[in-house]
């Protein structure tokens, strides 16, 4: 277990510099490329529910996909964070960038009085991450949110990064969640495919 925690403490601690070196504008253009392409996807098509997080400033930037969600009727939600169980909990947003709390370690999310949503209505989740592998395998920041909220639901699962966040294996630990689909802007990678 302990070198579990520390081979991902380490890839964390490489990602960490090579995400820091990425400038403002290429994250820009790589959140462009990355919501176009899951606008393209079947499982956007199919998604009638979609979750997807507010962007730090050094991650996909997701507007492009709430924006044609709001355009054709589908439910937007975001994650809000329950300390005190360490879960996350699907509250409804009503505009793209509104209704969100001051960040919180770099993350805003929804406000209290947001409207929440069963996990079981949920059909695509959107997720970040600090590394990814082409078999699903996801790396986050280490408090294990989105595993423990992931494993709940059966939507379908999609990451996104750039490519420079790509790895040949990501340690995955019992509790883990591989997700279904990893998109970069280059790159499409299905588990299983």
């Amino acid at each position: 277990m302990e070198s579990l925690r520390q081979a991902k403490a380490a890839l964390r601690e490489r990602m960490r510099g090579v995400i820091r070196a990425i400038t403002p504008e290429r994250w820009a253009a790589a959140s462009s490329e990355v919501c176009a392409h899951i606008l393209e996807m079947p499982e956007y098509r199919d998604a009638r529910v979609v979750m997807m997080y507010h962007p730090t400033s050094r991650e996909i930037n997701l507007r492009g996909v709430a924006e044609a969600c709001e355009r054709t009727g589908r439910t937007v939600c975001m994650p809000r964070v329950i300390w005190a169980t360490m879960e996350l909990q699907p509250a409804r947003m009503v505009k793209w960038g509104e209704g969100l709390t001051e960040p919180r370690n770099g993350i805003r999310e929804p406000l209290p009085e947001a409207a929440l949503l069963p996990a079981s209505q949920i059909d695509l989740v959107v997720v970040p991450g600090v590394s990814f592998d082409p078999r699903g395998g996801r790396l986050g920041r280490g408090a294990g949110f989105y595993d423990r909220f992931l494993s709940t639901t059966r939507a379908r699962k999609i990451g996104v990064c750039l490519d420079e966040q790509i790895v040949d294996d990501v340690p995955m630990g019992e509790g883990d969640v591989r997700l279904d689909v990893v998109v970069t802007p280059m790159r499409e990678f299905r588990r299983g495919g």
